[in-house]
This record gives structure tokens, C-alpha cells and sequence, in this order.
């Protein structure tokens, strides 16, 4: 971001005079933190596929009514027309105030548990949130039919995959047999995050901070939020995940029980009790999950390693499913 448009932006939000920006990366979106001498901001050029007008109303008005029921998000910095966007022609910006802190630690018990704590607390105080906006479907991104496709986009686009994709497209259709779609729409619903993993978690002593990214906010069920934090912020990697290189987000976890347990167990304290079927729905929700970040994540990477990308361990879903303590 240059000098020029630093100055736009600024203008537009009222920020103040720009002294110093940093570029934060992103899978799609680009993120900034930028620095006035009003204060610190975060400062995000929404991907154009995330950027429909009434699609970012809904996104904003949900962290809007989350943040004035006290729960860890950033409230949308509003224009001079009281717009929470500015358009500077192609691009669409908004703006937060900017959270200090850390991603969460790899293995703390403690973090587990206060993200399972702060998760409960936005999915009851969710349930209030009266809006509703589609976004692909009752399944989001876990979507089978969807995934089938990606899966048989990238087998005729690229050589080499038609292995690898195999797995994939096995372990979608067994999940989707466990758990019907039938079954899925009936478990109970909440307002959702969407995409919970460790580059849209800011912790700070052990405590949430602050959910971000709401690009995939929607009204579906509780264990899709729950599915994504034990498969992405509950297990073990080989080396830090890194939340801007899909790469690194997507290589084999290894989910620990006893984190996944204690994740549980702290947000049954806050959101209540998870129903029989809710349980019953978590491990196919998981593979779900996992197949996602896969097959959308080798869409991310250039067509020549795609087979590479996707070709990574691990080749059995006992090698990571976990067994809940």
C-alpha cells in the first residue's frame, strides 16, 4: 500500500495522519496495520470474492451485535456516511481498531481452554443474532458436492493428482454417509465464526483477545465452529503453522484428545451442553473439515504442485482423527 492510498484510507476513516505501515499477509485478503498518530489500526482490502455489498453488511452487522454483547471481536470502524466500507474503485476497505497479541501457543492446555470458554460465549450470545445470509450452502465450505467438484476440477485441469485425490474423495463421501445432510441442517444452530484457526485468533495472557476474519460468519450448526478448532488449534505440527502460507496451515495435524477434551469441556461450561448427535456429528464434521482445507487450500497453490500439495500425509484418517479424554 503506498503513501497515496495509506492517505485515502485514513481520510475516509478518520484515522489520522499515516506514520508507518506493515503488511500482514493473507491467503486472500490483504492485511495491514497501519499506524497514525491517532492510533493503531487493521487495515484489510477484502478479496473480491468476499466483497458483495450485502455480504459485508452481514459479516459487520454480526460483529457489531457480538461486540455489544461483550464478545472478543473488533467492532467495524465507520466512514464520515456512516459506511462500515470505503471503495477506492476495484477495492473495497474496512477497518478495525488493531488488537495486540499473539497466536495461540501449540499445546497450551490452558489456551485450549479459554478458547473453548470464549467460543461458547459466541455461540450463545450467537443464537440471538437474527440476520441470515447464504453463503454456499447449509454446509459452507465443507459442502461435499462442492468439494467433489473441486476435487474433479483439479483432476482434469492438472496431471498427476488423479492419486492423491482419491483419498479425498473417499473420505468425503464415507463423512457424508455418517452424516447425512439431513442429520447436519437438524443439529442446533448458532451464529458461526466460519473459519476458526490460529491466524484468526489474537490471544493475550492466555485469553482470547479477539476473533477475526468474518468472512465466513453464517447461521449454521455449532459443531462447524467446533470441528475447525479441534482439527486446527487443538493438534500438533511439525513446525509452527503459519497463517498466511496455506502450506503451513495444511500440514498433518495431530490432534491431541486431551486438548481436544479440555477444548469441550470449557465450552459446554458457556454454550451448554453438546446433544447426543452433536457428538455423534463431530468426527465426520472434522474429516469434512480436513478435506476442505485440502482440496480449497490446492486451489491456492500454482497448478504444478498441486499434486504435491495434496499427495502430503496423512493417508489414513486414523493417523489424526482423535480419541476424546
Amino acid at each position: 500500500m503506498d503513501l497515496s492510498q495509506q492517505q485515502c484510507i485514513a481520510a475516509a476513516f478518520a484515522l489520522g495522519v499515516p506514520q508507518s505501515i506493515q503488511n500482514l499477509g493473507g491467503t486472500r485478503n490483504e492485511n495491514y496495520r497501519l499506524a497514525t498518530d491517532l492510533g493503531t489500526w487493521f487495515v484489510r482490502r477484502r478479496f473480491p470474492g468476499y466483497s458483495e455489498p450485502d455480504r459485508v453488511e452481514f459479516d459487520h452487522a454480526a460483529l457489531k451485535f457480538l461486540a455489544s454483547r461483550g464478545v472478543a471481536v473488533p467492532s467495524p470502524r465507520t466512514t464520515a456516511d456512516h459506511s462500515t466500507w470505503f471503495k477506492d474503485g476495484d477495492a473495497l476497505w474496512e477497518v478495525f481498531p488493531f488488537v495486540d497479541g499473539t497466536p495461540p501457543s501449540e499445546g497450551s492446555m490452558s489456551q485450549a481452554r479459554a478458547l473453548g470458554s470464549s467460543l461458547g460465549r459466541f455461540h450463545a450470545e450467537g443464537r440471538a443474532f437474527h440476520l441470515r445470509h447464504d453463503k454456499i450452502g447449509a454446509r459452507g465450505e465443507t459442502c461435499v458436492l462442492g468439494m467433489l467438484d473441486i476435487a474433479t476440477r483439479i483432476d482434469r485441469e492438472q496431471a498427476g493428482c488423479t492419486v492423491p485425490l482419491r483419498r479425498y474423495r473417499k473420505w468425503v463421501v464415507e463423512a457424508a454417509e455418517k452424516l447425512p445432510l439431513n442429520a447436519y441442517v437438524a443439529l442446533p444452530h448458532t451464529l458461526v465464526h466460519g473459519d476458526i484457526q490460529p491466524a484468526n485468533l489474537i490471544m493475550h495472557e492466555d485469553q482470547v483477545a479477539a476473533f477475526v476474519d468474518f468472512d465466513w460468519c453464517a447461521w449454521r450448526p455449532r459443531v462447524y465452529d467446533l470441528a475447525f478448532a479441534v482439527l486446527l488449534c487443538c493438534s500438533f505440527h511439525a513446525t509452527p503453522i503459519e497463517g498466511h502460507d496455506i502450506w503451513s496451515l495444511t500440514q498433518e495435524p495431530i490432534i491431541s484428545g486431551k486438548l481436544a477434551g479440555t477444548l469441550l469441556d470449557a465450552y459446554e461450561e458457556t454454550a451448554g451442553l453438546l446433544c447426543s448427535l452433536e457428538r455423534a456429528a463431530l468426527i465426520p464434521q472434522i474429516t469434512l473439515s480436513w478435506c476442505h482445507c485440502r482440496l480449497a487450500g490446492a486451489l491456492k497453490v500454482t497448478s504444478d504442485r498441486r499434486a504435491d500439495f495434496l499427495a502430503r500425509p496423512p493417508d489414513c484418517l486414523e493417523k489424526f482423527l482423535p480419541r476424546f479424554e
